[in-house]
Formats: C-alpha cells, structure tokens, sequence
C-alpha cells in the first residue's frame, strides 16, 4: 500500500486543500494543504523533516507535515515536535484508516494508562514505608512529591537543562539511574538528595551557567531543596521507580513533555488520591480516582492545542484580519500587517479558570511562540518566553496543588529556551488559587459574602488588576475543560442566585451541571470581543436539563464552532463537544462549523444558525431528510419516565416459592417486541408497598430499554414489573394506539432519526428519558389497524421459539416500509394493501394463518419498492445502521 495523496483523500483527508509551490534549495516543488488538518502534503524522499519544517513554516502556521514517497513520515509541529516514522505509519490497522488517522497515530493513551497503573502502586507503596517509619512526614504528599521530582529531573536531562557528567538526553537520564541503582550508599537516600538539589557531584548545569542546579530546583518547586535524607522511603520502593522509569519511560521512548504532562493532571495536582483508614496495627493506604469526586479528566495534549489554536486563531482573525493558518493569505502579508497583528497578540489575555496542570496553558504559550515567530518577532527567545508567560497566560483553579503543578510546567516551558548564562528569572505568573465560579467582576458582587473554607472566592477584581481596572475589561479568550457534575456545594449555589445575571439553573430544563456554570461564568469573564473554546459534556446539546444552558447560549453567545470530540478519556463513559463562541451574536443565516472526530462521519461540515435553533435540541449532524421528517410528524406526543427499583433482599434471579411476579429490572431484560427472560429476575410482594410499583404491576403499557440512543419496544403485560433500566412510554394522545406507537418506534427510521438528530451519535449516557423520547416526531396514519396488526404478529415471532429468521425479516421489511412510506412519501399503496387484510388477520388466531395473510407477493412487492427509493437507500446506508439490522 502507498501512503500517498490518493490514500489519504479515501481516508477523508486532503477534503478542503489549496496547491502552491515552494522553493527547496532553487527547486520549486509542489505541495498540497489541507486547511481543515492543517496539514502540508509533499511528496519528497530524502529530505530532512526538520529542514522542511523551517521552510514550510515561513508560508504559513501549520500542525503536521505529511512526506509522501517510498518512506513515508510525518510530522507533529505543536508541543513538543515529534516524528512517525514509515514503520507506523505503513502499521496503522485498516480500521483506522479514516479522517482521524492523524489522532491514531500520536495516540498514547494506552502507555499513558500503563503508566498510571504502575506509579499509582509504586505512588502507594513509597507512602506505606514513610507511614511505617513513624516519622512526623505526611507520606502521601512526601510520596507524590519523590514522583514529581524525579519525572522533573529527567524532563530537565532529556532538554539539556542539566547535565550528568557532561551528558543531556535520554542518553544522561538512563546513565544517571544505572548510576543510582549501581551506587554503594543507600539508593533512597541517594534519590532524596538528588531531588533535593544537593547532588552538585551528579549533575551539573551547562557551562558557562549563572545557576547551579540547587538554585534551579528551588527555583522550580518554589521552595528550599529537601534537607538531604529527611524523607525516609524504603529501599525496596525507591529502586523499583527507577526500574520502572528506566524500563518503561527511557528505554520505551516516552521520556517526553507528554509524560510529565500525563502525570501531573492524572494524579500528581490532585490531594486526597490516596484513602487513609486505621489497620490493626498501622495505617492503610489505598489508591482512589480523585476526578471522579472533583469532576475533572486529563485532556490529551493535541486536544488541548486544537481547543487553543482554532479559538486564538479565530479571535487573531477577528481582530487584525489575519488567518495564520491559510497560505494563501498568509503570502499576501506584508510588514505592516504582520507589525499590526504581532501588537495585537502581545496584548492577548487567555484564562483557563479550572487549569488544573495547565495543560491549556502550555498550549497556549507554545501557541503564541509559534504565532510570533511567524508575524517578525525576532528578539530572544527567552525573552518573548518571559513576556508570554508574565503578560498572556492566566490560570485559576480550586485546589493550590493545582496551581503549583501549573506554575512549575510553565518554569519548565521558560526553561526551553533560556539560556544558561543568564540568571533565572524572578517570574510574575499570572496564577491564583481560588473559586472560579463565586467572587467579585468589574465590582460588583463585592457587597456579597464568600466565606467558606470550602469555597474560597476568588476576588478577580483584586488578583487580576491589569484585566478588570477600567470597569469594561476583561479576557479575551478563555479556554479549558471544566470540572463537570453536580458538584457545587449550597454556600455556592446561594451566591450563584444572588450574583449570576443568567440563570441556567432551577427546574426540569435547568441544572446545578458545572459545566453549564463555567460556560455562564466564562461569558461573565470575557470582554466584548471575547471567544471562548470550552470542553464540555455533549448532553449540553439535547438533554432536557441543559434546555435553559442551550438558550443562553443561543442568546447570549455567538456560537461559531463545534468539535464532535466523541469519548476522548480512556475508560470514562463521557462524550464531549468543544463549543467555540464569541460575545458578539451571530446573525441567523450564518454557518457554523461543524467538526467531527469519528471515524465513521465526514469530518466537517457547515451548518447555519437558523438549523440549529430550530429546535430546543442542537441537531449537529443536519441534512435534508431534517425537514420532511420533522413535517411529517410533530415533536411533544411521547414522553419517558424510568421505573423503581427493588431492593436486591426482594429479588431472586430465579423464580422460587415467594419470588414470583416476573420483574424486568435492566435494560437488556426488553428486546423488541418483548422480553428477554435470562435477564429477568423475580420479586416478592414488598412491591405492593409502593404506588408506583404496584401501578406498574396491575397495567400493561409500552417500555423500552432506558440507555439506548433509540427506542427497543415492547408492550408489558399486566402482572409484570419494570425497573430502572427501563422507561414507561407514555403516549400523550387519545387517539393513538400504543401497538401502532410501538411498531413506529422499533423501525429504521426513528433508529435513524435517534442516532442522527436526537443524540448526535452518542454511544454514551443516552437515556431516553432525558428528553429524547419527547423530540421523536411522531407521524401518525389515519387508520392504524395495519401497524397494529403488524406489532402484533412480530410479538407473536419473536415470542415464539421456531420461528423462521426469513419470516421475520419479510414481516420486519413490512414494517419498515410501512413506517418509510408514512413519513417520507406522498402514497400510501403499501398501507391500504396491509388494511385491506386487517379483518382477514384479526379473525385468524394461529401464527401462521396471521403470517400468510401479510407476507404475499403484493405486499413483499410493494414494500420493496419502498425500500429502493434513493431516499430510503440513503438512510439505511447511513453510519451505524447496518449493525442493528
């Protein structure tokens, strides 16, 4: 296979492209970009990636650099720069050989997770020994701070920063832990008093240096170096880091930015990672997930950049009529212009107000370089690191450890390009521990009361002086993924009522979500040609409960953008959208770009304002079936509620003496058109205790299985329970049958109108009672005996044990086609053939009477038709539709 342009455009890449041609040492040669990747394409076989790199960069910003030919490669240009070779380029799995290939190939979730797994036991076991010890040392905290110090070490060896004996690189750092390990003294005491910064013998700073490494360590941590020894961690625990970090991290070529990266926003800013509880004898210690009480993830780095990137772009655009990302713009700039936007990106304020390790921070700031570099400026590199750091990146968050993690990264960043010879620098980061959603804005609020040490306001006014002192400031991007849940405490809430001018919250289509918060806080913070690029839950778009967040932001918010990220966070059962707004409304007839990350769907895709505000739901992935679907039935006929659970000591799996009244409890105890008696479980009488219980007892009704993207029907007979994982549908109109409901919402179509429009293809957390069994239009036929007839008969086959998979895809084709023809076509030949056998098939009572009055040639003919219109073609050809069939 070739990995060249043709490859490539299959992929889905190479979509939106300009041509040009650029000078290679007096040769001109031709190359491809692509605006939407922002990728370059050339086709060139032994030349250098790193010279190609510098030539391209003078045309315009891009993020990788494709080398088609015999050896293919590419290259990453943002954070730390990296290289793929023609070895995984050429193993890249055929799955993956979509749009999101460039993703795939840099993917390190799985060795970022190893990782974790392995220094969380190694993290557990260093605090158990300074526990054993009966020192007066707080183990958990003394145990992250070994882990920090030491991945710090290697992050500064690997950049040349320090040296052991006269060694940087991959190269120093796995010299100097064969030293350690080799070493005659103790290796934990050895360890300690290198993170100290007192091991002068061991490492070394370039020379000629105007600091030592000391100096340097107390520079970076902010505070005195370790007194040599006083941390007393265990032999045994210590050498297996530095196996691991030997094994793993060096010798398996992750030793990068990416590493420490990781680390840090896992686990490292977090307090509390580690449980303590009295033991028999000591303390014990176990390893917990902080995220899931604080709601925040670890954003991979290359979302972080495309979240920065496009929202600083965009603003840059607006401000100085510039696209650093279009070449053939960029051609056109001459010294003016660049002089123009180069003054308007010194003066950039970017806030991400949950920063946690500041891995949108470092985007940022690398970022803005790469921005100057490209717009003329030419002074230093350190100093336009420092001038970034002290005058364009802001960061607030909660907890102090936090803040600490992202003042040390951005230390590091600065140490990228300072030279040795000068002094380190005494830093002004513009960094501040506190509550991002409570506290005073341009002065008002400063007459309510904050306090409460669980919630320390933060007073922006009096942290950030230089942003809010005129009285109409504020930022002018913020960016970040913010802490998502419902997880503000009633001191907070209380001050939210009193304070927010916007109210998202209260009642069935507000939410107490933080993420609706910080998107409201985030309008608060900006100034009047603000943008903001914000991580956020996907059900933000079509959950009941977010329908007051969605009209803010309709309202009070220019929306521009939005990035489909799927499920970015590896064994977390969250989908994610990236919404990228500005202050200014947007006019309705105005597109909205449209990106996607999976694999499965084209990759962008404009849709205009008017689309999305047509319903309370932002239907993302709009085409022209919307509409006819949408005409032909009406939204508000349906609604969900989910039923009651049991207690596990009024249940049995079996059915035994006692346990008796069948209980559908789970999801996959409903199938379609009924139930699926290995998954159901046997109650005793403890339900006629309960209302609801006892109600759904003695009724027969429509359920479904409640976390489906789209309805799995059946009709519960009376003497049945139904429990949590399973919703009642309630049919708000007299005149529908509930068999002619369900037949419509077991076909293709609402599969496909489910998946498409109502959850955006959502795989997770899509429960069908969070609004979107209210937004199924329903169309509803005029005589329905055909649809219930047809409910029926499928009720009937797949209840019986025998019955003929040929049978039942003819009866199901019916169905479908029945269903296709009610919303889709002006005719109604396929309905009027099944009504006329409608009393035929009520006056049989065996199935095979039923089934040999529906499946005849006429009928087979007509609904086949139906299912060869374009139309119909097009939808059952549709991303994820073959797979439920």
């Amino acid at each position: 296979m070739r990995y060249d342009q043709t490859l490539l455009r299959s992929c889905g890449l190479l979509q939106d492209t300009v041509t040009g041609s650029i000078d290679l040492s007096g040769t001109p040669t031709p190359y491809i970009y692509d605006r939407t990747n922002r990728m370059f394409y050339v086709e060139l076989d032994n030349r250098a990636p790193d010279q190609l790199f510098e030539s391209f960069a003078q045309l315009s910003m891009f993020d990788y650099l494709w080398l088609g030919g015999r050896r293919p490669m590419l290259l990453r240009t943002f954070g730390e720069r990296q290289l793929i070779g023609p070895e995984k380029i050429v193993g890249v799995e055929t799955e993956q050989l979509s749009h999101t290939l460039l993703y795939h190939l840099f993917n390190t979730h799985h060795d970022m997770r190893r990782a974790e797994r392995r220094l969380r036991t190694l993290r557990l076991a260093l605090a158990q020994s300074v526990a054993a010890s009966g020192l007066e040392v707080a183990p958990v905290a003394a145990a992250e701070d070994l882990i920090r110090r030491i991945v710090t070490l290697l992050h500064l060896l690997r950049h040349g920063v320090v040296e052991y004996e006269g060694s940087a690189s991959r190269r120093g750092a796995a010299a100097l832990i064969d030293r350690l390990l080799d070493s005659g003294r103790s290796v934990a005491e050895a360890v300690v008093s290198l993170c100290g910064g007192e091991s002068a013998d061991l490492l070394t700073t370039p020379s000629p240096s105007a600091f030592t490494y000391a100096s340097l360590i107390e520079w970076l941590f902010g505070e005195p170096p370790w007194p040599e020894c006083s941390v007393p961690f265990d032999e045994r625990s210590v050498r297996g880091l530095l196996r691991w970090l030997t094994q793993e991290v060096i010798a398996g070529d992750r030793l990068e930015a990416g590493i420490l990266e990781f680390l840090h926003e896992t686990y490292l800013s977090l307090p509390g990672a580690i449980s303590v509880a009295e033991g028999p004898s000591s303390k014990v210690f176990e390893n917990q997930r902080p995220n899931r009480r604080t709601g925040s993830y670890y954003t991979p780095e290359e979302l972080a950049h495309e979240i920065v990137s496009t929202s600083l772009a965009k603003w840059l655009a607006d401000q100085a009529d510039v696209n650093v990302y279009d070449p053939t713009e960029t051609e056109s700039l001459n010294s003016s212009m660049r002089s123009r936007a180069l003054r308007t990106l010194r003066g950039v304020r970017v806030l991400d107000p949950s920063a946690g390790a500041g891995v949108f921070l470092l985007a940022a700031a690398d970022w803005l370089l790469r921005a100057r570099r490209f717009l003329g400026d030419t002074r230093p590199e350190h100093t336009v690191r420092r001038e970034i750091i002290e005058s364009n990146i802001y960061g607030v968050d909660l907890l102090s450890s936090a803040t600490n993690c992202s003042a040390l990264r951005l230390r590091l960043w600065l140490l990228l390009g300072w030279p040795p010879s000068r002094p380190l620098p005494n830093l002004r980061l513009r960094l501040a521990t506190g509550n991002s959603l409570i506290g005073a804005i341009r002065g008002r609020s400063k007459g309510h009361r904050f306090e409460s040490s669980a919630t320390p306001a933060l007073d922006w006014d009096s942290v950030f002086p230089e942003v809010f002192s005129d009285g109409d400031g504020g930022f002018d991007i913020i960016v970040g993924n913010p802490p998502y849940g419902n997880i503000t405490s009633p001191v907070e809430r209380a001050v939210i009522r009193r304070t927010y001018p916007w109210e998202t919250y209260g009642g069935r289509e507000g939410t107490w979500n933080s993420a609706s918060l910080f998107l409201v806080r985030s309008r608060m913070l900006l100034n009047d040609s603000g943008h903001l690029g914000l991580l956020l839950p996907n059900s933000i778009l079509r959950v009941r409960q977010f329908s007051k967040t969605r009209a803010f932001l309709r309202r009070q918010l220019g929306l521009w953008g939005v990035t489909d990220v799927g499920s970015p966070f590896p064994h977390v059962t969250l989908e994610m959208v990236t919404l990228f707004a500005s202050v200014r409304p947007r006019v309705r007839t105005e597109t909205v770009c449209i990106r996607t990350r999976r694999h499965d769907l084209p990759q962008c895709h404009p849709v205009t304002r008017e689309r999305l505000d047509a319903r309370d739901i932002m239907v993302l992935y709009h085409d022209d079936i919307f509409d006819r679907v949408y005409d032909a039935g009406r939204t508000g006929v349906l609604s969900a509620s989910r039923g009651r659970d049991i207690p596990a000591t009024h249940t049995r799996p079996n059915r035994s003496p006692g346990y008796d009244v069948p209980y559908a409890a789970t999801g996959r105890s409903v199938s379609r058109y009924g139930f699926n008696e290995s998954h159901l479980s046997f109650a005793d009488d403890w339900f006629e205790s309960d209302r609801l219980l006892r109600e759904s007892y003695e009724s027969r009704f429509l359920v479904s299985t409640k976390n489906l993207p789209f309805p799995r029907c059946a009709l519960k007979p009376q003497g049945m329970l139904h429990g949590g994982g399973v919703v009642r549908i309630r049919v708000h109109s007299p005149r529908m049958n509930e068999a002619a409901i369900g037949l419509i919402l077991n076909s293709e179509l609402v599969r496909y109108i489910c998946m498409r429009y109502l959850t955006n293809y959502s795989q997770l957390t899509t429960c069908l009672n969070t609004g979107i069994m209210d937004e199924i239009p329903v169309a509803y036929p005029d005589e329905d005996s055909a649809f219930q007839v047809l409910f029926h008969a499928l009720q009937l086959l797949y209840s019986s044990n025998g019955h003929a998979g040929s049978v039942v895809d003819s009866i199901e084709t019916i169905a479908n086609a029945l269903v296709y023809e009610l919303y889709l076509l002006d005719s109604s030949v396929l309905l009027d053939a099944v009504t006329q056998l409608g009393d035929e098939v009520r006056n049989h009572l065996g199935l095979q009477d039923v089934l040999g009055a529906l499946v005849n040639e006429k009928t087979m003919g007509l609904a086949q038709e139906i299912m060869n219109n374009p139309v119909v073609e097009r939808i059952r050809a549709a991303p994820r539709m073959g797979r439920f069939r």
